[in-house]
């Protein structure tokens, strides 16, 4: 994120920068609820339903978000049907170290993670119901500043 968006300082007693506007909305979801459920092993829930020949070997889910989307909707889906108030998108493995280890390109790793977060967040949306709130979590590495959106 470019340093003059984050460092913005709003006049109207909003929090000082964008991190710190994500991180308070997220306290503030938190804070509504006694307890929260989060997903499980989204990688080997995908690996079920894609099949190994889907899985790269040295990436392992890294990159069915782009060969496998509709899975990863599914998968998050599932979780979110057996009351996972979070899902975590399908990014652990898409980071610099995993992907470019694998024989990625850096532009395939940032597409894979971008798009990662975009299926974790249309899963989200589509199952929104009656004002339920659900929440997108992910594992971002640099240069993506921060890893929560609630959708």
């Amino acid at each position: 994120m470019p340093a003059h968006r984050r460092d913005a300082r709003p006049k109207d007693g909003c929090p000082k920068t964008i991190e710190e506007a994500m991180r308070e909305r997220v306290c503030r979801w938190l804070a509504e609820r006694d307890f929260v459920v989060i997903d499980g092993g989204t990688g080997t829930e995908i690996e079920k339903e894609a099949g190994l020949a889907a899985m790269n070997v040295d990436g392992w889910s890294c990159w069915c978000n782009v060969t496998h989307p509709e899975v990863v909707v599914k998968v998050h889906r599932k979780y979110l049907e057996a009351g996972a108030d979070i899902i975590i998108a399908n990014t652990y493995a898409t980071n610099p170290n995993v992907m470019l280890g694998a024989g990625f390109t850096p532009e395939q790793q940032r597409l894979s993670t971008i798009t990662g977060v975009e299926l974790a967040k249309q899963a989200v949306r589509e199952y929104k119901a009656a004002g339920a709130k659900k929440m997108t979590a992910t594992c971002l590495f640099p240069p993506l500043p921060f890893g929560f959106w609630l959708t």
